[in-house]
């Protein structure tokens, strides 16, 4: 596991806990993302199968993309030694049928502060493990 920093007085930054606006369309991480619509068909979905991007006559189930995503997000985190939990309703799936539930919207985590401090300490090579994992990384205090 990676050395963490001591932030035992670390404060957050002004507008640290706000909110995320529900439409940043026009924000500068948004060219990065992949834009399509995903099944919420739970009978189709409450699968374990693996996840279809390219039939372009079948969306992939939203489940099945947060599960990449969950998938990608733990092997960046691990990779970089920093810890995290899962939480609420993605930690009630994993406990009661060991995986996400099907009608979820979101993953749901909980990072220490040494970790946030140590996210937001990354060299930029450092950073580069996010971009292999297909992820993006940012940090913008004026949401």
């Amino acid at each position: 596991m990676r050395e963490l920093p001591d932030i035992s007085s670390w404060q957050a930054p002004e507008g640290f806990n706000r909110p995320r606006p529900s439409r940043m369309y026009h924000s500068e991480w948004d060219n990065n993302c992949l834009k399509f619509e995903c099944d919420r068909d739970i009978d189709r979905c409450d699968t374990m199968e693996l996840t279809n991007y390219d039939d372009p006559s079948s969306k992939p189930c939203c489940v099945h993309i947060l599960r990449d995503m969950a998938k990608a997000f733990d092997d960046v985190m691990c990779e970089l030694g920093l810890e995290y939990y899962a939480s609420y309703g993605m930690l009630l799936g994993l406990i009661r049928a060991d995986k996400l539930i099907p009608w979820t919207a979101d993953n749901d985590y909980i990072v220490t502060k040494q970790t946030i401090s140590a996210l937001l300490a990354l060299s930029e090579e450092e950073k580069q493990v996010f971009t292999k994992h297909g992820i993006s990384f940012f940090y913008d205090n004026n949401l």
